[in-house]
């Protein structure tokens, strides 16, 4: 990265709110500030002039790590103030995964190895917002780390999860 970039991500201390700033400004980025919320599915009426009799909607929230699923549901009933609209989960929902540790031999050592193999590529930890299968090994170990060696450009990272996703 050049050096104007750089300066503000090695001291978060002062740069902080500036850099929060700019990620929540784009939408992809926004994504690793906060936990997430997508209205997925959404029924009512059968026909445009048709009051609904009832109406359904299924929302998909991607927690951020420290955002817990218990105050998310008791955030949107607060939200909804309807007691009239029934809000609860559709399944039992996955916690937000822990952040993994970066003092150990883990982190070092990933770091090292992704130099090696793309010595321009800043190594620094993040969020990866996808699901992986990485939730099912924090039973054995505290150092978890996702790696997604790709570069995300902002007209690829606008088709996640929609029609015509791709890498």
């Amino acid at each position: 990265l050049p050096f104007h970039l750089r300066l503000p991500l090695a001291n978060l201390w002062l740069f902080g709110p500036l850099v929060e700033g700019q990620l929540a400004a784009d939408p992809s980025m926004n994504a690793l500030l906060r936990t997430t919320t997508a209205a997925t599915m959404i029924e009512g009426s059968v026909k445009e002039n048709v009051l609904p009799i009832r109406a359904r909607a299924a929302v998909n929230f991607r927690l951020l790590p420290g955002d817990r699923s218990a105050d998310l549901l008791e955030h949107v009933r607060r939200a909804v103030a309807d007691e009239r609209v029934e809000i609860r989960f559709l399944h039992d929902p996955s916690e937000a995964s822990p952040i993994s540790p970066l003092d150990g031999a883990g982190f070092p050592l990933l770091q090292r190895t992704i130099a090696e193999v793309f010595p321009a590529a800043l190594v620094a930890p993040g969020l990866v917002l996808g699901g992986t299968d990485s939730r099912q090994y924090t039973r054995v170990t505290p150092e978890i780390f996702r790696f997604t060696p790709f570069v995300f450009r902002p007209d690829v990272l606008r088709l996640a999860h929609g029609t015509n996703e791709r890498l």
